[in-house]
């Protein structure tokens, strides 16, 4: 009676139920399928209750079970993402417990975001910096008008950012607490803690980050070669995130590496075929083709 759907999903976020994982799942792939199977489970666990309570009992004189599928242990479903499983931690335990939201991140960031935040030195130049939104606050000027400040989290160290009133204006929005973004802006030195903070003339989201970085996006099969009726699946794939849908903005290539002959050949798709990189279009393809290795160019 009190473990409902509530509870078992707060249950499964924390990782309380991780020890339920099948043979080779890892922890993405053992919390989307528990989170699949709870309709099944307290559906049949509600069963077995109410057959309880007007003595249905079987052959033997115990309680009649359901059967060991009725819980749905060949439910097959996506398994979550990284940021996905860290998001149901914090939201169920108010902290991150198996990893931090820029693990999956960092070695593309640091493509086009070099230093962290921990090395940062202050400087007339602009420079990018890259974290995760901890906390942020909004005051109003004597004008009336906004302004925000928010603090910056990549695991090396912390970072306050400030956004007078056009930047806050413009980039306001994309502001959200356990958001990863990309700040740029004239790194100073901060009177109040000794440290340093950022005045903000840019912000981007990942996705944005890409989108103002990347050369390219490429697929690598040449460990494992191409898997079956490669074409019609990519095509398939792609066809929603072709740049020219989005009026022709961020033309990536898409280049492709494959074995022949005993060497790497490689093809660079045509110019129909340009996309705009994002998460979605990410992890659609390392679905597909988990074992290639996909990664945009930068």
């Amino acid at each position: 009676k009190k473990v409902n759907k509530r509870v078992l999903e707060a249950l499964i976020n924390a990782g309380a139920m991780d020890d339920f994982a099948l043979e080779n799942e890892d922890l993405n792939q053992v919390r989307a399928r528990l989170k699949a199977q709870m309709p099944k489970a307290i559906q049949g666990a509600e069963q077995v209750a109410r057959d309880a309570e007007v003595g249905i009992t079987d052959l033997f004189g115990g309680i009649a079970e359901p059967k060991s599928d009725d819980a749905g242990a060949s439910v097959i479903v996506p398994p979550l993402t990284s940021m996905q499983r860290l998001h149901g931690e914090k939201e169920t335990l108010g902290l991150f417990l198996t990893g931090h939201p820029i693990d999956g991140f960092e070695s593309e960031i640091r493509q086009f975001c070099r230093t962290p935040i921990k090395d940062l030195r202050t400087g007339k130049q602009s420079q990018w910096v890259t974290g995760m939104v901890v906390s942020q606050r909004v005051m109003k000027t004597k004008r009336g008008t906004s302004m925000g400040f928010l603090v910056l989290d990549d695991r090396t160290a912390r970072l306050e950012v400030s956004l007078f009133s056009e930047a806050f204006e413009q980039y306001g929005g994309k502001v959200s607490k356990d958001e990863l973004l990309v700040v740029e802006g004239e790194v100073q030195h901060d009177e109040y803690n000794g440290g340093t903070a950022l005045r903000a003339s840019r912000i981007l989201t990942v996705d944005e980050a890409r989108q103002r970085f990347a050369r390219g996006l490429r697929l690598d099969f040449s460990s494992c070669g191409l898997p079956e009726n490669f074409s019609g699946r990519l095509k398939e794939l792609i066809c929603g995130h072709l740049s020219s849908q989005f009026g022709g903005v961020a033309n990536c290539p898409v280049e492709v590496l494959y074995p022949q002959a005993g060497a790497v050949a490689k093809i660079v798709l045509g110019n129909d075929w340009r996309v705009l990189i994002s998460e979605e279009l990410l992890q659609v393809l390392n679905r597909s083709f988990d074992a290639a290795d996909i990664r945009p160019i930068y």
